[in-house]
């Protein structure tokens, strides 16, 4: 019987040990944003955090393994009602961008709005000029009736930064890669929705 008695001890003091102390002892400085670990379209077994519960629906919304590592990111901008910070998913054989950004807006006067700002001091491409030959730019595109946008390109030294919109699910996209053949050899094969 004392055995048990030091063993069950022993086994408390390990799990409050291993625990790290109380939450008054924690560092909330260096605590990891909230994320789930699992891919779109589905939960994670493997989730340590959580997103909020309207992040997490966007994210569910999206097609499965389109995105992965997602955290909560900050909802910049009037009308933004959810807004994640992704690792896209391997859905691709081009090289994805390290991160994604998917925005989603409560209506379709937000989402122009929030394109107009990120537009500013941009003239919309000319043939020859388009975002696909690797210019900064604004433009529109399509792919069907119900899957079009507009493209707003930003090109620095190896840097090619692009937001994009999808006007009918009223989401906005950003990403970037080092230059616009990559950029849309990734993209024309990416389809999170």
């Amino acid at each position: 019987m004392g055995v048990v008695l030091v063993l069950a001890a022993v086994g408390i003091v390990v799990a409050v040990t291993a625990g790290g102390g109380s939450d008054g002892d924690r560092d909330d400085s260096t605590a990891a944003p909230s994320s789930v670990t699992g891919t779109a379209g589905g939960a994670s077994a493997t989730s340590t955090l959580t997103l909020e519960p309207a992040d997490a629906d966007l994210v569910a919304a999206l097609l499965p393994f389109t995105v992965t590592d997602c955290r909560s990111a900050p909802r910049d901008g009037d009308g933004v009602v959810v807004a994640v910070s992704c690792a896209p998913g391997s859905s691709t054989a081009a090289s994805a961008p390290e991160q994604l950004s998917v925005i989603s807006y409560g209506t379709a006067e937000a989402l122009q709005a929030d394109l107009r700002e990120r537009s500013v001091g941009l003239a919309g491409s000319d043939p020859g000029t388009t975002c696909a030959h690797g210019r900064s730019g604004v433009e529109r595109w399509a792919r069907t009736a119900h899957r079009r946008g507009s493209f707003v390109c930003r090109v620095t030294p190896g840097r090619f930064a692009v937001y994009w919109t999808v006007d009918d699910s009223r989401l906005g996209f950003t990403a970037e890669l080092p230059d616009a053949d990559q950029f849309f050899a990734w993209w024309r094969a990416y389809d999170p929705i």
